[in-house]
């Protein structure tokens, strides 16, 4: 899809997962390593426990698709030869480590679309600070609710932020990319790892803003008020994740549930005949509420205790229940529902990762194995990228004149729409007021008052869309869904398998009324295989995709990452895939299917995880706030209650300065291996510093050493911090009942066309008569007509 593309990738651990995806759509990626290699190629595990740059399964993970050219850009003549590839490139990504002037390079070359991937982004108080992965997560507010409540707060085992922030440089991109078929110019991205990783919170850095107190960490779960959100449950032989939940979107799931434990006789008298459909009513009026939906989510425990993984899915999928294994990396290896769908890709006997989605017009390339150092010459070089002629250039939004359907809820989907609309596409969400999207009901809630119109969580996910309710139930509904189909470039679902065909809008038929229409159907397992039924949330995503397991402690259950995690993954790949595609259409002329797993597209970030496993036999697991490469490495006390800073020590440089900082100087001559020895006595050292000192002072302390160091924030902290202030990570947007609001916005910065948040999400069915009249074209008679009909609620 992408191959007319040359990309030149200057990253390493801290980015080269963009690139990675950007090879796997088809374009040429280069990656430039210094002499030595990037240094992921010294970073574990590595293939047979052998340290070699050509063995590190990270860089295996991330590497695929790519060749491989070094270049020392000290020397001149590596620089010309930089800057003459350069020339002849689209897109040039790079992660800091290159020490790469992006500037003079777009100055010489005006065609080239340039992105930096950092810690707390180009600009602002912090843009200098140190950082790695656990000072991200910290500073990002998700770390802060993330795990047990008498330890310190974790991040996962595995790196993430960066994936994050590279999924954020592969947006932006390709979004510029497209402008410039406008404009003939290309533009900077400049992406911050601490804004990208703010969603893996969920939202819940919003709750300052509604003056109510925010969300408390709670293995496997989280506390929201009186309510104990819990969304790990013991099997016989593991764990599972479940959504226990109230409304009408997800009582009747919680219905069939106690039905079944009922007929297993493990359903006490008082949550027979429970409604939880109208739960959320009581919740709010009955202060006994929550203690009864904090002894259901117990009584489910004991219920499932008595039943093995295999035993709990069977059940979900013949009761429709939303559930999911927690599974192991080697459990996801052995899976049927991957092997049926082809997900594992072999590379030279060994097992990767298949593709982020299937497609029916394109292929994704998965089975080229990561480069060699050095592999590649380039004696052949392209000419320069081809360009609108000067007199038709204009600067346009990205994604003018896109026209996005979007008939998703949740999450995943909507937050892709969202992206899409924040860079100029039309997007007109479909709801129904019979059957709200379940974030309607999630808090924080503007004023703390419940309501359809109120839930930040809501209005910040559906933000710079239009919305259409109808009651797709109603067989008159299907004309003018199908009107919208040929008025549609893109449209975007995520209903159960098979409701979309049962509706009368399966692809097959919407093809024939638009070839044009890209579809994309998300779902959690993808549109075939064994397991494809499987209802629910990106935590159930998660679960399956094996992410729990790394969340935690080794000595106790795993908490896995917050929230509905893959739901966070999810948007931005989606998004790039949507780009591709579009790309593709205009040499084409023609749509395509996607279906998009997204378990399949989740695992991709644990993709080491898995490479281990499958090479050396280890399966993956939880390792508190340790690293794999980094010691010392973790989140330790400062004054106060529950307060925490976060430290990282990625180089020998870090620690000569910690150690002179604790001031036990005789440990600085200590490398990597031998500190790991001492880590218990390092990790006591550095607690016993740091625990009577004031976390803001200490962080300053840290930082101006040299060292990665941020304490770890909590909610109110988030909106009042200078960087994220400095990024707009916030912003005040219109809605029709509440003059302004505010919302989460873009993560994604570019340079000429930034995306934005135009309006809040608006109520649904807002612009009924602007769709009917200006969209489909109908009068104000048959418009009226149209409306009596009484589909349209």
């Amino acid at each position: 899809m992408l191959s007319r593309f040359r990309i030149l990738d200057l990253t390493d651990d801290r980015g080269h997962f963009c690139g990675m995806i950007l090879a796997q759509l088809g374009a040429e990626v280069i990656a430039i390593e210094p002499p030595g290699g990037q240094r992921a190629r010294r970073q574990r595990p590595y293939a047979e426990d052998t340290a070699d740059p050509e063995k590190s399964l990270t860089h295996w993970a991330y590497n695929r698709g790519k060749q491989s050219l070094t270049l020392d850009l000290g020397d001149e003549r590596d620089l010309q030869q930089l800057e003459q590839l350069a020339s002849t490139a689209d897109a040039v990504i790079d992660s800091g480590a290159s020490g790469v002037d992006l500037a003079s390079l777009r100055s010489k070359h005006p065609h080239l679309v340039t992105a930096s991937i950092s810690g707390f982004g180009a600009t602002g108080p912090k843009a200098d600070w140190a950082t790695s992965d656990i000072i991200n997560t910290a500073a990002s507010g998700t770390m802060g609710i993330t795990g047990d409540r008498d330890r310190a707060p974790v991040r996962l085992s595995l790196p993430q932020t960066w994936h994050f922030a590279a999924s954020d440089a592969l947006c932006g991109v390709l979004l510029a990319l497209r402008e410039r078929e406008s404009s003939g110019l290309g533009q900077h991205v400049d992406v911050a790892a601490q804004h990208s990783y703010l969603i893996a919170s969920q939202y819940q850095m919003l709750y300052p803003f509604a003056g109510v107190p925010s969300t408390r960490r709670l293995s496997g779960g989280a506390e929201i008020g009186p309510i104990t959100l819990k969304l790990v449950y013991q099997a016989a032989d593991g764990y599972v994740s479940i959504v226990f939940l109230v409304g009408p979107t997800v009582g009747p799931y919680n219905t069939r549930l106690f039905e079944w434990m009922d007929n297993e006789g493990m359903c006490p008298d008082e949550f027979r005949g429970v409604d939880w459909i109208g739960f959320g009513t009581q919740l709010l009026s009955d202060p006994e509420a929550p203690g009864i939906l904090n002894r259901g989510a117990e009584v489910i425990n004991e219920f499932t205790k008595t039943k093995t993984k295999a035993e709990l899915l069977a059940g979900a999928l013949e009761h429709n229940l939303l559930l999911g294994p927690i599974t192991t990396t080697r459990e996801l290896l052995d899976m049927d529902h991957a092997a049926e769908r082809n997900f594992w890709t072999d590379i030279n006997g060994v097992r990767f990762p298949g593709p982020i989605a299937r497609l029916t017009d394109a292929q994704l390339s998965t089975a080229v194995a990561p480069p060699k150092l050095n592999e590649h010459t380039f004696a052949d070089r392209r000419t320069p990228p081809s360009l609108p002629d000067k007199d038709a250039r204009k600067e346009t939004d990205p994604l003018e004149g896109v026209k996005v359907l979007d008939m998703t809820w949740a999450i995943a989907g909507p937050y892709a729409s969202r992206i899409m609309g924040d860079f100029g596409a039309e997007v007109l969400r479909i709801e129904s007021e019979t059957k709200p999207c379940i974030m309607r009901g999630a808090g924080p809630f503007v004023d703390n008052e419940a309501g359809a119109d109120n839930s930040l969580s809501y209005l910040s996910i559906n933000a710079s869309k239009k919305s259409l309710a109808i009651d797709l139930r109603d067989p008159k509904s299907v004309q003018i869904m199908e009107e919208l189909v040929q008025w549609a470039d893109v449209l975007i679902e995520s209903y159960s398998v098979g409701v979309i065909d049962r509706m009368g809008l399966g692809y097959e038929h919407l093809e024939q009324l638009n070839p044009g229409l890209i579809m994309v159907s998300t779902s959690l397992m993808g549109q075939t295989g064994p397991i494809r039924e499987i209802s629910g949330f990106g935590n159930i995503g998660a679960a399956v995709a094996g992410f729990f397991p790394f969340g935690g402690w080794p000595d106790r259950q795993p908490c896995g990452p917050f929230g509905a995690y893959s739901d966070y993954i999810s948007p931005r790949l989606t998004v790039a895939l949507v780009l591709s595609a579009l790309e593709q259409r205009e040499r084409t002329g023609r749509g395509q299917h996607i279906d998009y797993s997204q378990m399949e597209a989740a695992a991709q970030l644990l993709s080491p995880a898995f490479l281990d496993d499958a090479v050396n036999g280890v399966e993956g697991s939880r390792i508190g706030n340790s690293d794999a490469n980094f010691c010392p490495h973790g989140a330790y006390p400062v004054l106060g209650d529950d307060k925490w800073i976060a430290i990282a020590c990625e180089t020998q440089e870090h620690w000569e300065s910690l150690s002179q900082a604790l001031g036990e100087t005789q440990l600085a001559s200590l490398a990597e291996p031998q500190r790991r020895e001492r880590q218990q006595e390092i990790d006591g050292l550095i607690s016993k510093w740091t625990a009577d000192k004031d976390g803001v002072s200490l962080e300053a302390q840290l930082q101006h050493l040299g060292v990665p160091a941020h304490r770890v924030l909590y909610a109110p902290e988030v909106v009042e911090d200078l960087q994220l202030n400095h990024r707009k990570a916030f912003s005040q947007v219109e809605h029709p009942h509440h003059d302004k609001v505010w919302i989460e916005d873009s993560a994604i910065h570019l340079s000429r066309t930034p995306g934005f948040a135009r309006w809040a999400a608006p109520p649904a069915g807002e612009h009924l008569y602007e769709v009917l009249t200006e969209t489909l074209g109908r009068t104000s008679d048959e418009a009226a007509d149209l409306i009596s009909s009484g589909i349209f609620t």
